[in-house]
């Protein structure tokens, strides 16, 4: 029996390539938990003012705040988590590769995967 849930969330992985003091990367991965809101995911596919620098308008950083709910595995530079909560996830956002990378885990879990998580 296919069941309707008034809300869809799911989590999903997060590979970041973030730059480093002598101009390499380092690969991280994060966990994310998004919340289905198709109002929201149109929003989000067109949020980039500039999709190079990773640079979203205020709608577009609104439509990430209402689907993002929630994350595991960020922290501080001495390695202490940081907790989930609004004004850091606009703080991270604001960090172009991370805000790049969520976007297109975001496309590929609605795109490609129709199941979300499986």
């Amino acid at each position: 029996m296919l069941k309707i849930k008034k809300e869809y969330t799911f989590w999903k992985p997060v590979t970041i390539l973030s730059p480093t003091e002598d101009g390499k990367t380092e690969q991280s991965i994060i966990k994310v938990q998004f919340k289905y809101d198709a109002k929201q995911q149109a929003i989000m596919a067109k949020g980039y003012k500039d999709a190079d620098a990773g640079m979203y308008d205020e709608l577009g950083l609104n439509a990430f705040k209402s689907v993002i709910i929630g994350w595991d595995g960020i922290a501080d530079e001495d390695g202490n988590a940081i907790i989930f909560n609004q004004e850091m996830l606009e703080e991270v956002l604001h960090l172009p590769w991370i805000a790049s990378a969520i976007s297109k885990t975001w496309e590929r879990a609605l795109l490609a995967d129709p199941m979300l998580g499986n």
